[in-house]
């Protein structure tokens, strides 16, 4: 799998599994190594000119992307009262938006600062905002194309400890209340909430696990369904939830 997620540059790559579906480990690393070594040069030169010529070759990106917004927009439930928040919320492109429905339902519930730090997602969450019918949000421009060397943070994981600083000034300068920040292939999300005395606070996954399971369980109740519900937690998870439910 060629991702940039959220690793240091230097790590930046790929990730290989093993046929068990799980990452190698010794002595499958050193193994897969040893065969790289022996085979530096590549073996032919590729025309992906060849691939986008052929008859069978069709570009579904647009098509995937409307069907994708479309599905996403199916879970606004304050669409009608978005337009009218005066909520500004800032946009830096580093995850864990599943991550990405959480941080759909994250905008459903507040709202506009966020940041793409230096990775795909800039696009995929202004058509979100559009698809819920907020007013644009405002993204960090030093963060917002992809570019593999990652120039503003050390390490692109918007969980780590000054990736969100950048997108912290950027939010004081343009008077955003939220941060919301994906990582550079945009499956992991985190957010920042500016206090009242204007520094920020940075959100746990764990804090913003619990504030979403919190947000649905008042949905869930609002609506009157009767029977049963479940909210689940990893095994890495707070149980936060639990105690909520309960």
């Amino acid at each position: 799998m060629v991702t940039a997620s959220h690793n240091p540059k230097a790590d930046d790559g790929y990730k290989v599994y093993w046929e068990n579906g799980a990452q190698i480990i010794p002595p499958h690393d050193s193994g897969i190594a040893h065969s790289i070594n022996q085979n530096l040069q590549p073996w032919q030169t590729f025309d992906f000119d060849n691939v986008r010529t052929h008859a069978l070759f069709k570009d579904v990106t647009e098509e995937v992307a409307t069907e994708y917004t479309a599905a996403i927009a199916r879970m606004a439930t304050r669409r009608d009262r978005n337009p009218s928040s005066n909520l500004r919320v800032a946009y830096t492109g580093k995850k864990r938006l599943g991550e990405s429905v959480a941080a759909l339902i994250l905008i459903d519930c507040f709202c506009r600062l966020s940041t793409a730090m230096h990775g795909v997602g800039a696009p995929w969450i202004a058509r979100a905002f559009e698809a819920f019918h907020h007013k644009p949000l405002h993204v960090v421009p030093q963060q917002r194309d992809p570019d593999p060397d990652f120039p503003t943070v050390a390490f692109p994981n918007p969980e780590e400890k000054g990736a969100l600083n950048l997108a912290m000034q950027f939010a004081a300068e343009n008077d955003c209340s939220l941060i919301i920040a994906n990582d550079p292939d945009a499956d992991r999300l985190a957010a920042a909430e500016r206090a009242s005395d204007g520094t920020f606070k940075a959100f746990s996954g764990n804090e913003i696990g619990v504030l979403l399971g919190y947000w649905l369980i008042q949905q869930w109740k609002a609506k009157h369904v009767d029977g049963p519900a479940a909210v689940l937690a990893s095994v890495v998870s707070s149980r936060m939830l639990k105690k909520i439910a309960t």
